[in-house]
């Protein structure tokens, strides 16, 4: 692993080092021969809200394509969207201070402690100095698990079972927030009927949950004065996702966790500036703050100085189709890594391998760098300024403390340099600038106050207040039937993303990839703990240490995505966190 230092350009099959200029001309020519609907882009939650901005401006309004997304696709952005449909929200109701306030706090489908150790540090204030209860369902025994009064330990596939029976339980009990529904839900007199359809029964035969548990958490969340919903990476990266994030919007409206101050409801994810990348309208189907991109495209490009934006417009997968049909000739891959982070790793290491033209901007030597035609060192977070939006909407503050490595230069100076190239007009890198535009063509915040490049206070979010006759209850879905083995992908606590993995610290604490695994499922296919096991999935096979542990149940198996070496994404197809597979002692 080395730090990038210089921009290189690909010259009969050799990196050679090149300077800014010649770099920069390589791939606004090859934009320039394919065309705007030749080339696509995929952006991270590691940039900044202005670097995301700039992202997505530089691709509508420099290169004349709206071929852009990010790994947001397969997680956070299906629960927004859903959240915003049942409940008008675009992320978390309340700040996460407010969950240190609840007297009942329910994490669902989070491994909390690794998944977002900033909210798990408000549940610890909630349990030590609010005296709160605490309610954890999930398919594995996570660390939080030790410390709740009731813990649900659900099979894979009966998540929206368990909430509606959880939801049933409320209302049948007479425990409903029945002034909070009649206000705000519009289709309130219809929530009667959808809990009527849902079997209590068969949610208890198919989540493998006890009656009892479920009444004692049903009893918790609806009991207290105020009560908070965390869910993760288990929702948001399912393919499932929209179905159980709407059951959880049902359970929030039923218990009250939208009514009182303390509490609310809190989608998480592991990266810390997620919500500013959804914000910034990172994707083909929005602009930013939200508008979708049809309606907004004229209001656009007046102001970016454009007759029309660029029709059409492909998300990640569509993307990665688009390469593997020869349409797609062009890829900008700006700090995200599709080979290890994506699910169905190995297809993308084949699209990336025959697309026509690789640009890769990043901090650190990789794989991914070696394939690419055009490497552009950037800066590291201490190296650059800019705004991080957390999951619960507050704005973070990154003020510049060293300079760039080498000739690295922050991903809002590259892409803006690029933009001013191809448009002919200067495009500014201050901070306020770029976030001021940003907030005259949206609505996403009520105030801006920013000089320079040196934050004198945060940019501000608009707060979410539910308004009458608003919300939405949902039907249930009906649970996922699995089969076999179920593998289960997702954060460990010593590793965030994949570049943590080149950091000596934390691999001092986790320095490789591994396999958890029941003692039941080990004796049975007769592996011991430390041996290689091979996991085969429906997009391919990864060989890694089998752990084994009393922290997965029979039939469930877990791995963590962020090591290489391992590539347990090459498992699992796309859109999906959970998958069956085939175990055998390698």
């Amino acid at each position: 692993m080395q730090r990038l230092l210089q921009p290189t350009l690909k010259q009969d099959g050799e990196a050679v080092v090149v300077d800014w200029q010649r770099a920069q001309s390589a791939i606004l020519d090859k934009v320039k021969a394919v065309g705007g609907a030749a080339v696509a882009g995929l952006s991270s939650a590691r940039l900044t809200v202005e670097e995301n901005y700039l992202f997505q401006k530089l691709f509508r309004a420099g290169f004349a394509s709206n071929n852009i997304d990010s790994d947001a696709r397969f997680g956070m952005m299906k629960a927004s969207d859903t959240l915003f449909s049942t409940l008008g929200l675009r992320g978390a109701s309340a700040t996460a201070d407010q969950i240190a306030c609840a007297d009942t706090v329910f994490v669902f489908g989070s491994d909390i402690t690794s998944e977002q150790p900033q909210i798990n540090y408000q549940i610890q204030k909630a349990l030590r100095q609010n005296d709160a209860q605490l309610v954890v369902a999930n398919m594995r025994n996570v660390r939080i698990a030790g410390l709740s009064n009731s813990f649900l330990n659900y099979t894979p596939g009966s998540e929206t079972l368990l909430l509606g029976a959880l939801t049933k339980l409320i209302v049948d009990g007479g425990l409903a927030a029945d002034q909070f529904m009649k206000q705000y839900v519009k289709n309130a007199a219809d929530i009667k009927k959808i809990i009527a359809a849902v079997d209590v029964d068969a949610a208890v035969s198919a989540t493998g949950v006890a009656l009892e548990l479920l009444q004692d958490a049903a009893t918790a969340l609806a009991s207290s004065g105020s009560v908070a919903l965390v869910f993760g990476a288990d929702v948001t990266k399912s393919d499932r996702c929209q179905e159980i994030t709407a059951a959880l919007a049902n359970l929030a409206i039923v218990c009250g966790a939208l009514v009182n101050d303390a509490g609310g409801i809190f989608p998480v994810d592991e990266r810390p500036n997620t919500q500013g990348l959804l914000d910034a309208g990172v994707c083909c189907e929005q602009l930013p703050g939200y508008q979708g991109y049809a309606d907004a495209s004229a209001k656009f490009a007046k102001a970016w100085g454009l007759e029309a934006l660029p029709q059409g417009g492909m998300n990640a997968l569509e993307i990665l189709a688009g390469i593997e049909a020869g349409t797609i000739r062009a890829l900008y891959l700006a700090g995200t890594n599709p080979l290890v982070t994506f699910a169905d790793s190995s297809r993308w290491k084949k699209a990336l391998d025959k697309v026509e033209f690789l640009i890769v901007q990043d901090i650190l030597s990789s794989e991914l760098t070696a394939m690419a035609d055009v490497v552009l060192p950037a800066a590291a977070y201490a190296e650059k300024s800019g705004t991080y939006i957390s999951c619960d909407h507050r704005a973070g503050m990154l003020a510049k403390s060293i300079k760039p490595a080498g000739d690295s230069r922050s991903d809002k100076q590259i892409f803006a340099e690029l933009f001013s190239a191809i448009r002919g007009a200067e495009q500014s890198v201050c901070n306020q600038e770029i976030l001021t535009e940003l907030a005259g063509l949206s609505e996403l915040f009520s105030s801006v106050a920013v000089t320079g490049d040196v934050y004198t206070s945060s940019c501000q979010k608009v707060s979410y207040a539910p308004a009458p006759a608003s919300l939405s209850f949902s039907g249930f879905a009906q649970s996922q039937v699995v089969k076999g083995v179920q593998l289960v992908t997702g954060k460990m606590h010593a590793h965030t993303g994949v570049t943590s993995t080149y950091a000596a610290g934390a691999l001092e604490i986790a320095p490789a990839g591994y396999v958890e695994i029941s003692q039941a499922d080990a004796d049975q296919i007769g592996v011991t703990d430390g041996a290689q096991l091979s996991v085969k999935g429906p997009a391919g096979t990864a060989v890694g240490v089998a752990r084994v542990s009393g922290c997965v149940p029979q039939g469930v198996v877990f791995a963590p995505y962020h090591f290489a070496e391992l590539n347990i994404q090459q498992v699992v197809c796309a859109g999906q966190n959970v998958v069956a597979v085939e175990l055998a002692k390698a």
